[in-house]
C-alpha cells in the first residue's frame, strides 16, 4: 500500500524484502549521526541500529507488524515499523529519516502519513533515545507525544486520542 503525503514526493510504501539491507545501512548511518560525540557516550547503545533486527524480530505479545519505507522524491529516505498490541494500541517500533532529508519537514509529514493510515489507533507509544534531545523534541513538538517514563537509555513517549 502506498500513501501519499501532503508534501509532493513523500510516500509511505509497504517495505519490500529486498530493501532491508539498504534500510539497515541507512538506519545505522542515521543513528550514528545523531549520537553524541565524545568519550562519555556508550557507543554500544548504537549496536541495535547496526542490525536488521528491527525489521525481522518483533517483541513478545506483538499481534501484528507493519513495515514501511518512506520515499522522498522516489529515493529511500527512511523507515517505519509499527508493532500492534491490544486493540487500538500501537508502538512506533522504529522511525527514522536519513540525515540528507532531515530538517526539511519530512519527519513531520511522514508521521502525518502514519497517523492517516491508522485512524483507529487511540494510543501510540515510542521509546526514543534519551541521548538524543533532538529526537525527543521532534516527538514532543512535531508529533504531539509526551514523556511517560524513562528506562535506561530510553524515554517512553505516548500519544492518546487524535
Amino acid at each position: 500500500m502506498t500513501v501519499s503525503g501532503q508534501r509532493p514526493g513523500i510516500t509511505l510504501d509497504a517495505m519490500r524484502d529486498g530493501e532491508v539491507d539498504l534500510l539497515t545501512i541507512l538506519m545505522a548511518r542515521t543513528f550514528d549521526a545523531d549520537a553524541p560525540a565524545g568519550p562519555d557516550f556508550d557507543r554500544h547503545l548504537l549496536d541495535c541500529y547496526h542490525s536488521s533486527d528491527f525489521f525481522v524480530r518483533f517483541p513478545p505479545a506483538c499481534l501484528d507488524v507493519e513495515q514501511y519505507t518512506l520515499h522522498i522524491a522516489g529515493e529511500v529516505g527512511g523507515a517505519v515499523v509499527i508493532w500492534h498490541f491490544a486493540c487500538c494500541e500501537a508502538v512506533l517500533g522504529l522511525y527514522f529519516i536519513v540525515p540528507d532529508f532531515q530538517r526539511l519537514g519530512v519527519g513531520r509529514a511522514g508521521w502525518g502519513l502514519v497517523e492517516a493510515r491508522y485512524p483507529e489507533v487511540r494510543h501510540w507509544a515510542v521509546a526514543a533515545p534519551r541521548w538524543s534531545p533532538r529526537t525527543l523534541r521532534f516527538y514532543e513538538r512535531q508529533c504531539g507525544f509526551h514523556p511517560e517514563c524513562t528506562t535506561g537509555a530510553y524515554v517512553t513517549l505516548v500519544k492518546d486520542g487524535r
